[in-house]
Formats: structure tokens, C-alpha cells, sequence
């Protein structure tokens, strides 16, 4: 079992569970941190994993079977990204009981050992449902790239004459489960614009060309991402693909 946070609430359900006689089986790896404050449970003698971007190499590396997510209500921002690490990973998911309300109508009561938890089912949408969701994609991806390609002729014409450089920006994000992959988008930045490393842009930012101040206010900038959801990167619907930079 691995514990995912590293406040007070986690340290209690840790007592708690580790105070009950349990089955030989059930035994803490140890916890990924959150956000911050994580010398509680290293005083308490459980080892720090890592971070909980990193959840999936973690589970892989200490074959984890199971994950109880115990966050303070302050970190509850985090608890859609933690979800989108722990799916598709197998483990069992348990979570504390006042997180009820932000996972309602995916989760069942549980317990370990008495402690009491909420299981959270990992397959909230039924395997017809992803299938018909995916078939949308490509449906959708194929149709807009058909329809749309007049209107990305002339934006790929006027990318290449305002500024030195590449049509298209191609970018590692971070998808399902985890796994990086390549987003496209025309580009928008002059070439170089991130020698100094990744920073967040801002509409006065003068990396931005004038073409692409126009591109990203009108989100034109990111008609090539149809060809991620036809490729199955990423959905229509879904979380937004994030640099592992800034979700870390």
C-alpha cells in the first residue's frame, strides 16, 4: 500500500491502520508527496517515494496493489491530476471520507481493517463508452481536418512569412497514465523563445509573434491538436495535456 499525502489526515488513517491487526498482506511501502509537509510521516518512520506526478513509476517500481489518497482540503486541486496518475495503473484506490463529495457517483464505502475509506472504481466510464468516446474523436478529428485544411493552408502561409522558423510547434506534454507524447500547434513564438528554460506566457509576452498574438487569441494556434486526438494522444473531452515541468 502506498499513501498518497503527507499531512496530518494521512499520518491519522496511517496510525489508525497500522494500529489494527492486520493480514501479513497489507503492509505501507511507504508516501508520495503532495504538497509539501511531508516530514510528519518520515517521522513516523515511512519512507518518502518521490512526488505524485511520479505515482506510476512509483506503484511499478514498489508493486503497489493498492493507493489511499488522504489530502488536506487545501490540496484538493490536485486530486483530479492524482486520479489521471493512478488510472489505468491497476491498483485498488481508496481515499478519505470527506473527499466524498469531489469523486461523487464513482466511489463505494470501504474499509481497511475498520478504518473507514472510500473505494474509488477505476473504470467510471463502461468499456462501450470509451469505445463510442474514441470513435467521436476520430470522427470528429477526421471531419475538422478535412473541412478545416483551406483555413490551415493559409494560417501555415502566414506562420512562415512573419517569422524565421518551423509551421508547426511540436511540444512533449503529459497524457494518460502518464506517457509523454508530442503536441502540435502552429507556431506562435519566435524560434528559441525557451533557451532559458520552460516559462508561462502571458499576452504581453514578447516572445510571441504578431501573428501568433492573433493565432492564441483566436485558439487557432491549436487546430493541428486534432491531429493528436485522431493519433489518440489526447480527447475532445478530457483534462488539458500539461508540461510534466509544471505539474511536478
Amino acid at each position: 500500500t502506498v499513501l498518497v499525502g503527507g499531512n496530518e489526515r494521512a499520518v491519522s488513517i496511517h496510525q489508525e491502520i497500522e494500529g489494527m491487526t492486520r493480514s501479513p498482506g497489507n503492509r505501507f511501502v511507504g508516501f508520495v508527496n503532495v504538497n509539501g509537509g511531508d516530514q510528519l510521516l518520515v517521522e513516523h518512520g515511512l519512507p518518502r517515494l518521490g512526488k505524485w506526478s511520479e505515482l506510476p513509476e512509483i506503484i511499478t517500481r514498489h508493486q503497489v496493489e493498492e493507493a489511499i489518497v488522504a489530502v488536506e482540503s487545501s490540496e484538493h486541486d490536485h486530486i483530479s491530476r492524482i486520479m489521471n496518475e493512478l488510472e489505468g495503473t491497476g491498483v485498488r484506490i481508496k481515499i478519505i471520507p470527506d473527499m466524498y463529495d469531489i469523486l461523487a457517483g464513482s466511489v463505494k464505502m470501504s474499509s481497511i481493517f475498520g478504518a473507514p475509506l472510500i473505494e474509488v472504481n477505476p473504470e467510471i466510464m463502461p468499456a462501450w463508452q470509451f469505445s463510442l468516446k474514441r470513435i467521436i474523436d476520430i470522427a470528429v478529428s477526421i471531419l475538422a481536418l478535412m473541412l478545416l485544411s483551406p483555413l490551415m493552408l493559409v494560417i501555415a502561409l502566414l506562420v512562415k512569412v512573419s517569422s524565421p522558423g518551423p509551421v508547426f510547434f511540436r511540444q512533449e506534454r503529459v497524457g494518460k497514465n502518464g506517457k509523454p507524447f508530442q503536441i502540435v500547434k502552429f507556431r506562435s513564438m519566435y524560434t528559441d523563445a525557451e533557451k532559458n528554460g520552460p516559462l508561462l506566457s502571458s499576452s504581453t509576452d514578447p516572445r510571441i509573434t504578431p501573428i501568433g498574438r492573433w493565432l492564441r487569441r483566436t485558439r487557432m494556434d491549436e487546430l493541428p491538436q486534432f491531429w493528436n486526438v485522431l493519433k489518440g494522444d489526447m480527447s475532445l473531452v478530457g483534462p488539458r495535456p500539461e508540461r510534466r515541468h509544471f505539474i511536478a
